[in-house]
């Protein structure tokens, strides 16, 4: 399910939670799909249809077992339908890359295969621990972005009493770590962002909840007296850095922190990509080109399966390692994206079409029987 800039992450989850619920969600799926793309899939990768098939229906048993997953505690380990899963989803041959290299006229509003990854993204929310409350607080964080008009690659941002300026052009993060300010939002709390003009100079301004504002940045410039490069924590495991947005309150509202890169690919792409790659064993996930884990530039940042992120680095078939170094799913979602721009009209002469045909299909043949692979 995509997420809109008017829906809240509860709506979100009363509507997958329904559907899961009734047990309709990989007909759901089909009635959206064009079946030539369901028949791709098939052929392409069957391990990963058989797998994202058996996940979303042990969401939809635990779901309709009234089964609600920890969203704080000790981590626990994934279950074998999510390993399967994340097992299963490579693109180590050129069929499997293909598909998410769709013909231009192959939307969003026929991609089995986007179909698929949105029912899974949306399984996880309902059976793994701690999914639900990360994809709130990214959509927290996304939906305060404000971007600068003049400037492009330009965003402010602000989580609870963190402020946040955005630079993907030099994929850096800037924080307003000013003490005096700090004190004032503390005391406060954040209503939003606005732009306004003085003496023919565009200001770009927080606004507290109690009515003060404070001049981030005037004619482009922003205040040297408040910013600070982002204060980063370094990840014990990897080269990454994470930013942390909210300290540690109790075991019940743990510290808020993205790692740096994953916040720029927000900006960049939004949430409907990126949430693909929040929890700890999501499908996708980021890989710095040069293996330079504190360099965020765009340029160096490619969205892959976290499978073949491993590939890339540690494949000893020098074949296997070319092909999943060959694409960037970055160009998928932005393919998908695009799609949202489609005339109303031909979206829903699409829909009709589709349910037609899998209409007269589903007359003759179970969901399970269509979507078995061989």
């Amino acid at each position: 399910m995509r997420l809109t800039e008017r829906m809240s992450t509860e709506g979100y989850l009363k509507n997958i939670r329904k559907d899961f619920k009734k047990g309709t969600v990989l007909q759901n799926i089909l009635e959206n799909s064009d079946f030539t793309t369901v028949e791709e899939a098939k052929q392409a990768n069957p391990e990963f249809v058989k797998a994202a098939v058996d996940y979303i229906k042990y969401a939809e048993r635990l779901t309709q077992q009234g089964y609600t997953p920890a969203q704080t505690g000790k981590v626990t380990d994934s279950s074998e339908e999510r390993k399967a899963l994340q097992k299963a989803f490579t693109l180590d041959t050129t069929d499997k890359v293909k598909m998410f290299y769709p013909e231009w006229y192959l939307t969003a509003h026929e991609l089995f295969i986007y179909h698929l990854l949105e029912a899974v993204f949306d399984a996880s929310l309902l059976v793994e621990q701690g999914a639900a409350r990360r994809f709130e607080e990214t959509a927290t964080l996304y939906k305060s972005f404000y971007t600068v008009k003049e400037i492009e690659g330009w965003t402010f941002a602000y989580y609870d009493r963190t402020i946040l300026f955005i630079d993907l052009n030099k994929g850096r993060i800037s924080t307003a770590s000013n003490r005096a300010v700090r004190d004032k939002i503390g005391d406060s709390g954040i209503k939003g962002f606005k732009r306004t003009t003085e003496q023919g100079k565009v200001v770009y301004s927080v606004v507290l909840e109690d009515g003060q504002v404070i001049s981030l940045m005037k004619d482009q410039k922003l205040s040297t007296s408040i910013w600070s490069q982002c204060h980063t924590l370094k990840d014990s495991k990897k080269e990454y850095y994470q930013i942390c947005l909210k300290p540690r309150v109790s075991d019940e509202e743990p510290m808020v922190q993205f790692p740096a890169h994953m916040i720029l690919l927000l900006a960049q792409f939004g949430i409907n990509t990126v949430k693909h790659m929040l929890s700890k064993d999501g499908l996708t996930t980021c890989d710095h080109v040069d293996m330079t884990g504190n360099r965020n530039t765009l340029s160096n940042l490619e969205i892959t399966t976290r499978k073949d992120n491993k590939l890339r680095a540690c494949s000893k078939d020098p074949i296997t390692k070319q092909i999943v170094s060959s694409y960037n799913l970055a160009d998928f979602w932005q393919h998908i994206e695009q799609s949202f721009n489609l005339n109303k009209i031909d979206v829903k002469i699409k829909r009709e079409n589709m349910l037609d045909y899998w209409g007269q299909v589903l007359k003759e043949q179970t969901v399970e029987e269509i979507l078995k692979v061989s």
